[in-house]
């Protein structure tokens, strides 16, 4: 599905427990001069990539810039996180937005283990329409990045007082009617080595009650 909005994916550089478990095979004076040859770096191609170690520090800056550029008020919009079933990624993002100063809120969704679901797509979006949510951020795997985008698009292209239909806009099991205005501000911060779903303009979900 076409995107309509400006995104952003943060790139975390690896945590130290994934660097502990890799130096139990590469020597570490290796790793040292590996890690010390990757220079922090973005580039833009369906999304802007922010990389570098310690990224996620950047990301009230971050979306600061995004609620300038889009005309959000996170004052009176909180923003929306979408995260997996572990709080070890969120509560870090929640307190790291706390301290910037972006909003005096935030609301976050856990979506359930496994791949992501139309059903947890529906609630995730719910929630977010409920809280009259403004930018939203995907902190996990693929699941928490795919639902977001769902929720991003949705918050906007809903049909005004009546509950969101993703079955409007699916393909395959759905309409597949086109989305017609600007999805919501959205940030996606990765934290596996995934397929991608950061830089994909679609989000694939298991529709369980459809074939």
């Amino acid at each position: 599905r076409r995107s309509m909005s400006r995104a952003l994916a943060v790139s975390i550089a690896p945590s130290d427990s994934a660097r502990r478990a890799r130096s139990r095979t590469r020597e570490r004076g290796a790793m040292t001069r590996a890690a010390a040859a990757v220079a922090p770096f973005e580039f833009q191609t369906a999304t802007r990539m922010v990389f570098g170690r310690d990224a996620l520090e950047r990301v009230p800056a971050l979306v600061r810039e995004l609620a300038t550029l889009e005309g959000v008020d996170v004052e009176k919009n909180p923003v929306f996180i979408v995260a997996g079933e572990s709080t070890r990624f969120s509560e870090r993002l929640e307190r790291l937005l706390r301290e910037g100063g972006v909003g005096g809120t935030t609301r976050t969704f856990h979506c359930p283990r496994g791949e992501p679901t139309v059903a947890s797509a529906l609630s995730a979006t719910e929630a977010a329409v409920e809280s009259d949510c403004g930018i939203v951020i995907a902190i996990g795997g693929g699941t928490p990045v795919d639902t977001a985008k769902c929720v991003a698009a949705m918050i906007t292209n809903r049909r005004p007082g009546e509950n969101p239909d993703l079955y409007e806009y699916l393909e395959v099991v759905g309409r597949a009617q086109p989305l017609t205005k600007r999805t919501a501000p959205f940030i996606a911060i990765p934290t596996t080595a995934g397929p991608g779903a950061e830089v994909a303009k679609n989000s694939v979900l298991e529709a369980g009650d459809r074939k």
